[in-house]
């Protein structure tokens, strides 16, 4: 790294320029009226905060805190009344002020320090100087502008001339023209016509073209003050007006587009309207309808999600009864809807591109109402397509989010479940990272324990049945999607149709669908084998339920009360339990 001082030489920076900036050692903010790193250009950084402290992280377990941090840097500081760069580290970032944690090796004072006033061992020197160069140059512009605003509002506009009478009305015309300005009667002169509310006081619309006006007028003065000024010698030039800057107009330049020669602009616009059907005010409410049901589709669920644990036959029966209203919505409410909205908005436009009586296959092949019958079945499409993809989404976040918890069974009585990222599966589909894992959600399913006559000890549910359960529902709701009829023979019911076509939707074969169900499926494997494991520890205790409780009692009141204490003890003694 070549020597900074030169360096900033060489590319014109002053130093004494950032001397405000640089705050005072103990102090967190430098005095300048506004600081540098305002203006500061990142662009020119090569690396991010974290990027730049890893190059200075310590690796291992024991380097884990913000001490362990220490990236070579030099930091500008005070010294002397002076600024000079001095060896430090930088130790770490506040992302809240958008400072670096220096700590200086001189004597190991620590501050928070601005990003332009610090230069990594590992960067560019030219790139800092030209960063900091183009800082103070945004920022003498900004002040210059800013000056220059103040002395323009400062101004005063008596006895300036005021814009005349016939402008005035020309523009007070133009500016009523529309229904929402026609508030009221009146002139330029005087009405009451299009009043603004500023807070308490309100001006009329004149009175601020007036103001403006002036205002320019008084530009007008003093650009030429400012450039009169820039004409006389160094020496006798006005130091307030060499201290602003004009601030540039705004350049509205008029471009005129020549067409090519031999294009035929009226041509093509006449095919083109002739072309499109989104030419007629009922259309576009048709369309608008349209759009309205099947977004009121896109936004159902296939499923419904119980608020807690159920039992699987109550989950399996809330699923079937809400498969079965999806079923008629679609099918019914939502087809009649949008059948119902095409008719009504296109009843009163009569014979044409858009006549709905049309009897003539080749005639309505080529019309525009053909090609608007295309676009709501492509729209009803997508709402079906929207459905099936929120819908698998939900419904697979519902088992993996319930399912990721790791559990560890010691004893039948003694079982443990932590939370988990359940990784395992987000690892096989990266497109299902989204899915919300890290929410939590209490368990799914109720279980019942019961004994089987043989003596054995089992859920009340197969556990074949209830992992295949979850699937079969998710087949039979995207299966809901199919058959669902298209709009043109219903509407459209003079004309002969060989066939009556259904509406395209997803299967099970659609990538979305196909995707989230083996997700599900990998998830209901990976639960299993905690069950199994459960009753697998219950296995100890079908001895004891297998006893014939009737039979031992019956046995015991034959022996007296003798006998009864000799046998517990003796039982005692052998620990045996039967």
């Amino acid at each position: 790294m070549g020597d900074i001082y030169q360096i900033l030489e060489s590319e014109s920076v002053d130093l004494a320029d950032i001397y405000d900036d640089v705050p005072v050692d103990g102090d967190e903010e430098g005095s300048a009226d506004i600081a540098i790193d305002v203006f500061d250009d990142e662009s020119f950084e090569p690396r991010s905060p974290n990027e730049w402290l890893d190059l200075g992280r310590k690796r291992g377990k024991n380097y884990e805190s913000q001490d362990s941090i220490q990236v070579p840097a030099i930091c500008a500081r005070r010294v002397d009344e002076q600024i000079e760069y001095e060896e430090a580290f930088v130790c770490g970032y506040d992302a809240q002020r958008s400072k670096y944690h220096v700590e200086f090796t001189s004597d190991n004072m620590r501050c928070r320090r601005a990003r332009l006033l610090i230069l990594f061992r590992a960067e560019d020197p030219w790139n800092y100087s030209r960063r900091i160069k183009c800082a103070i140059e945004e920022r003498r512009l900004t002040l210059q502008h800013l000056a220059y605003n103040l002395y323009l509002d400062c101004m005063p506009v008596d006895n300036l001339p005021s814009i005349s009478g016939e402008q005035m009305n020309r523009i007070v015309t133009r500016s009523i023209s529309t229904k929402k300005m026609k508030v009221g009667e009146g002139s330029a002169s005087g009405g009451n016509f299009a009043v603004v509310s500023l807070g308490k006081s309100s001006i009329t619309l004149v009175d601020e073209i007036n103001l403006e006006f002036s205002r320019a007028m008084n530009r007008c003065i003093l650009d030429k003050a400012y450039s009169d000024n820039l004409k006389l010698p160094v020496a006798s030039q006005n130091s307030i007006l060499k201290s602003m800057r004009p601030t540039p107009l705004l350049k509205f330049t008029s471009q005129i587009f020549e067409r090519p020669e031999g294009y035929k602009f009226e041509d093509a616009r006449y095919h083109f309207t002739f072309n499109s059907f989104l030419t007629v005010p009922a259309v576009l409410n048709c369309v608008n309808k349209v759009k309205l049901e099947c977004f009121r589709v896109a936004t159902t669920s296939l499923f419904s999600y119980p608020i807690g644990a159920v039992r699987p036959e109550e989950f399996e029966q809330l699923q079937v009864s809400h498969r079965e209203m999806v079923n008629k919505l679609l099918r019914e409410t939502w087809v009649n809807s949008v059948r119902n909205a095409i008719q009504s908005s296109l009843k009163d436009i009569g014979k044409g591109w858009f006549n709905l009586q049309e009897h003539r296959m080749n005639v309505y092949i080529v019309s525009k109402l053909c090609k608007l019958m295309t676009q709501v079945k492509f729209i009803m499409q997508d709402s079906l397509k929207s459905l099936s993809d929120q819908s698998a989404e939900s419904f697979a976040r519902l088992f993996v989010g319930s399912l990721s918890y790791e559990v560890t069974i010691e004893d039948f009585d003694k079982v443990k479940n932590t939370p988990t990222s359940f990784s395992s599966i987000s690892a096989k589909n990266d497109d299902s990272l989204q899915l919300g894992l890290e929410s939590k959600r209490s368990p799914l399913f109720v279980l019942d324990l019961v004994l089987e006559p043989s003596g054995m000890i089992n859920y009340n549910v197969e556990l074949d049945v209830l992992f295949e359960m979850p699937l079969l529902l998710y087949d039979a709701a995207i299966e809901v999607m199919q058959g669902i009829p298209q709009l043109e023979p219903q509407i459209l019911t003079n004309l002969f149709w060989p066939e009556k076509p259904n509406l395209g939707a997803p299967d099970s074969h659609d990538p979305v669908v196909n995707k989230f169900r083996e997700l599900m499926a990998e998830a209901l494997k990976l639960a299993r084998s905690p069950l199994e494991q459960y009753l697998h520890a219950l296995e100890p205790l079908q001895s004891v339920m297998a006893l014939d409780v009737p039979s031992i009692i019956k046995q015991w009141e034959t022996k007296t009360p003798e006998e009864i204490a000799a046998q517990l003890e003796v039982r005692r003694g052998s620990g045996r339990t039967d």
